[in-house]
């Protein structure tokens, strides 16, 4: 069985930052670059993390990557992630936590992006991505250079106008 990579270490040596320092604000949108789209780094929680009540926290549920807890802070209910690895495993499988950050970074960017498009430059995707060119493509869409370039303009597109409601 081949789990373990024997290039690990130095895969580890490349591994691409996927945190902010930046706070995440209501303010503050994040950036929609193209260079951003492609390595996505969630900004930091304004909350002070000290200040959650361990007493009226429980556990929701578990699993393979970690557990979630339900908390309070600030007098407001939170699900919290916590991982079981605090670095990038040594075999070749996926860092929860980065992945983790990288989708919630890519979703925020998305609907920054949806409430900036206008007309003149609106986010057109394929519907019916088949090849991971074609969903890094309509994932670029969503970038300032996405929108502004008109590439997109055939009968098989979508505009995208809107995001489901989503938890914050």
């Amino acid at each position: 069985m081949a789990y373990f990579r024997h290039d690990a270490k130095e895969k580890a040596k490349q591994f691409i930052p996927f945190l902010d320092g930046e706070l995440m604000m209501n303010t503050s949108l994040p950036i929609c670059s193209a260079a951003v789209f492609k390595k996505p780094q969630l900004r930091k929680c304004p909350f002070d993390l000290t200040a959650i009540d361990l007493k009226r926290s429980r556990l929701l549920d578990g699993g393979f990557d970690g557990f979630v807890w339900k908390i309070r802070l600030q007098n407001k209910a939170y699900a919290l992630k916590v991982f079981w690895d605090a670095a990038p495993p040594e075999y070749e499988y996926h860092f929860a936590a980065q992945r983790e950050c990288q989708n919630a970074a890519l979703l925020q960017m998305m609907k920054a992006a949806i409430n900036e498009a206008t007309t003149s430059s609106p986010i057109l995707i394929d519907p019916n991505p088949k090849t991971m060119k074609d969903a890094l493509i309509n994932t670029l869409a969503f970038s300032y250079e996405g929108r502004q370039s008109q590439f997109r303009k055939d009968t098989r597109t979508m505009k995208i106008s809107s995001m489901p409601r989503m938890r914050q």
